[in-house]
């Protein structure tokens, strides 16, 4: 994703600077995710995979050292709702019918992208897309366009399914945000960290409504970060939220509170 590519004709939700259209399933799946087990589009085994040493009779490799469990953060998760029903009932009071309606149809589509993916700590993968949800209202945000892209900002990343199919069915100004929210293959020779940085690093030129999306996808993936089952990957992803996702929450003052909270409640981590 280079934020400096233009696009054709630019729509009101679009920023100073437009992602690359992305119309064709990705290529390959993705390989460094926190949030998904299983390959993209596929049910997820919840058991662990074996290794090429468990393949081949040898030794397994000694398991990474953990570091002493501390006590569940002080953090309030926002994990209110396991089912859209059960969401949907709670906003009631807070969203109009007719965005509700839209919202219906969006979750079905992110239900049937999704199917059965699995989180590490193997919660359905869907529970994030709710969680999403609901940070963006917690934070404010009551644009349909913005709520529907939080259900479906990881379908083209994760799944087979591609922009266009979202641009067709829910519109510009929803697909934009999706397109945003999805981070490209590393080019040939180029460092992966180095991509995912860069990919980080573009929602500084990204439209607000983008950077909202981003921030609750993150806020999601790191208010329960202890429940991950690698230490190192907990420590990789805080230090990464801290350098490299707190930096945009600035323009964001609920997020950026948020996110302080966060960081000081998960310091054992750094």
């Amino acid at each position: 994703m280079n934020p400096l590519s233009p696009v054709p004709s630019p729509s009101p939700m679009s920023g100073p600077a437009s992602p690359p259209d992305r119309s064709t399933p990705p290529p390959n799946p993705p390989t460094d995710r926190l949030e998904l087990t299983g390959e993209p589009g596929q049910p997820a085994a919840p058991q662990a995979s074996r290794t090429p040493a468990q393949v081949s009779g040898a030794p397994p490799a000694a398991p990474e050292q953990a570091r002493p469990a501390p006590p569940p953060p002080g953090f309030p998760a926002r994990s209110s709702w396991s089912s859209w029903p059960q969401a949907r009932t709670a906003l009631k009071a807070t969203l109009p019918e007719e965005t509700l309606a839209v919202l219906d149809r969006t979750w079905e589509y992110a239900l049937h992208c999704h199917g059965d993916q699995m989180r590490p700590n193997h919660e359905p993968y869907t529970v994030h897309l709710l969680e999403v949800v609901e940070i963006l209202i917690a934070s404010g945000v009551r644009d349909c366009d913005v709520l529907q892209a939080g259900m479906l900002h990881d379908v083209v990343e994760d799944t087979p399914h591609p922009l266009s199919e979202i641009r067709e069915l829910f519109g510009r100004g929803v697909s934009e945000l999706v397109d945003w929210m999805t981070k490209p293959e590393a080019r040939p020779g180029q460092d992966p960290a180095e991509a995912r940085s860069a990919y980080l690093r573009q929602f500084a030129q990204a439209p607000p409504q983008a950077a909202q999306v981003k921030l609750a996808d993150r806020l999601s993936n790191v208010q329960r970060l202890h429940t991950h089952p690698r230490p190192a990957k907990q420590r990789s992803y805080y230090k990464e939220t801290v350098e490299e996702v707190m930096p945009h929450a600035q323009a964001h003052p609920w997020f950026a509170q948020q996110f302080r909270a966060w960081r000081e409640a998960f310091a054992h981590l750094a």
